[in-house]
C-alpha cells in the first residue's frame, strides 16, 4: 500500500507468498538478548527498525533498536480507527462489517469511509488520551493521509494491552485480529512478519511510503502471541529499493529471531519448578517432601538444599523417575520456616525456592541437679 491518502489508493506490489531467510536465534533463554537480536537482524543490513514485546501478564517491557522513536504506522493505523469506533458505540450493523474488513483483510477504502467516523486525523490523539498513552504516537502532517499517522513499537504494546482489558474495545478488536486473512484487499501477502515465525498469533500489518522519510519503504508487524500473553511490535523503515519481498523479509527475520522455535523464549520458562513442598514433625525429627522438575532436564535428578534463615540445615536429591525429594533432620521444639533450594541447569532465570513451616512438640526430656534425703523424703531438683 505504497500510499494511504482518505481517498486514494494506488497500485501495490506484492510480496510473493516465498519461504523466508530464517535467522539463527542465541541458543541461551534470554528474552532481553532476543528482542535485541531481532533489532540487530534490521540494522546489520542498513535498516531503520524499533522493537518492543511487552508481558501483558507481569508488566514485563523489553525493547530493541528505536523503540520510542516514530515510524508510518502504514495500515496499522486501522487499529486506532476500529478501537475508537467500539469505545464511542459506532460499532453496529455496516459500520461494524466495513470494520472487519477493514482490519482482516486491510481494506484501505473500508479505512477511508469510516476515518472521519472515528476522529479524523485526530484519532491517535483520543485513543491516547483514552488510554494514557502519551507516548503512542502523532497525527498526520497532511490532513486525511491516514497511513502517515505517526507510532512508536513501545506505544504499540502498550496500546495492545490496554486493548486486551478494555472489555468495550478487546473482544471484537482481538477477534477480528486473530481471524487476518493471508492476503490484504490489495493482494499483498500480509503473512510476514510475525505470522511467519508463529501460530495463533493476533495480528494487524503494515506496508507503504507514507513516512515522513518517504519514499523509503515502511513493513510493521504488530500483534499479540503467545495465545495472548505478549504484546509484540516490529516496525521497520528501509530504502526504496527494498520495498516488497526485500524488506518483508527483513522484518520475518526479526520475528524469528524474536520468536525462537515459535514463541517468545521467556528464561522463567526454563526455571526449575518446586511444588508439593511440605513439612511434618514427628517427635524433634522433620520431614520435608516435594517435588522439583527443571524444564531443560525433566529426567535429570536435582539437589535440594534445606536453610532456616541463613543457616544451612539439610541437603537431599531428587529421584530421577518420580521428581521426588524427601529429606529427615532434627529439629529443636517451636516453630521452624525452612527455605528450600533447587538450583537451575541450562537456560533459566534463576534458582527456585519454596518455604515451609512446622511446629516441632518433641518428647519431654531434662537433666537432675541434685537428689538430697531427709525424714522419710526424697528431694529431687533439676529440669
Amino acid at each position: 500500500m505504497p500510499s494511504h491518502r482518505a481517498g486514494t489508493l494506488l497500485a501495490a506490489l506484492v510480496v510473493g507468498a516465498c519461504l523466508p531467510l530464517v535467522f539463527a536465534a542465541p541458543a541461551a533463554a534470554d528474552l532481553v538478548s532476543d528482542v535485541q537480536a531481532a533489532a540487530q537482524v534490521a540494522t546489520d543490513q542498513g535498516y531503520r527498525t524499533g522493537v518492543a514485546a511487552l508481558d501483558l501478564r507481569t508488566g514485563k517491557y523489553l525493547s530493541g533498536g528505536e523503540d520510542t522513536a516514530p515510524f508510518a504506522s502504514e495500515s496499522v493505523a486501522k487499529v486506532l480507527i476500529a478501537t475508537q469506533l467500539l469505545a464511542t458505540g459506532q460499532m453496529t450493523g455496516a459500520t461494524a462489517a466495513t470494520a472487519y474488513e477493514m482490519i482482516t483483510h486491510s481494506d484501505d477504502d473500508a479505512a477511508n469511509a469510516l476515518y472521519g467516523l472515528a476522529g479524523g486525523d485526530n484519532v491517535i490523539n483520543l485513543v491516547a488520551a483514552r488510554y494514557q498513552i502519551p507516548f503512542l504516537g502523532t497525527p498526520p502532517d497532511e490532513s486525511g493521509w491516514w497511513g502517515n499517522t505517526e507510532i512508536t513499537a513501545k506505544g504499540m504494546v502498550y496500546l495492545y494491552a490496554a486493548i486486551a482489558r478494555d472489555p468495550t474495545v478487546g473482544p471484537w478488536l482481538m477477534n477480528a485480529m486473530a481471524h487476518t486473512t493471508e492476503y490484504g484487499a490489495d493482494g499483498t501477502y500480509q503473512f510476514f512478519g510475525i505470522p511467519s515465525a508463529t501460530t495463533g498469533a493476533a495480528i494487524k500489518q503494515g506496508w507503504g511510503d507514507d513516512g515522513d522519510d518517504s519514499p523509503n519503504a515502511v513493513f510493521n508487524s504488530t500483534g499479540y502471541v503467545d495465545n495472548d500473553e505478549y504484546a509484540v511490535a516490529i516496525l521497520t523503515d528501509g530504502s526504496p529499493w527494498t520495498y516488497g519481498e526485500a524488506i518483508s523479509s527483513v522484518v520475518t527475520q526479526q520475528a524469528q529471531a524474536l520468536m525462537p522455535g515459535g514463541r517468545i523464549d521467556d528464561p522463567a520458562d526454563h526455571s526449575p519448578v518446586l511444588s508439593a513442598v511440605t513439612a511434618t514433625a514427628t517427635g524433634n525429627t522433620v520431614q520435608l517432601t516435594g517435588t522439583a522438575v527443571d524444564p531443560d532436564a525433566p529426567s535429570a535428578s536435582l539437589s535440594v538444599r534445606v536453610s532456616e534463615g541463613s543457616h544451612p540445615v539439610a541437603t537431599a536429591t531428587t529421584t530421577a523417575a518420580t521428581r521426588r525429594f524427601d529429606v529427615d533432620f532434627a529439629a529443636p521444639n517451636g516453630t521452624h520456616t525452612y527455605t528450600v533450594t533447587v538450583g537451575n541447569l541450562g537456560d533459566g532465570a534463576a534458582a527456585s525456592r519454596a518455604t515451609a513451616s512446622v511446629s516441632v512438640d518433641g518428647d519431654p526430656h531434662g537433666t537432675v541437679n541434685r537428689v538430697t534425703g531427709g525424714s522419710g523424703t526424697i528431694t529431687v531438683d533439676g529440669q
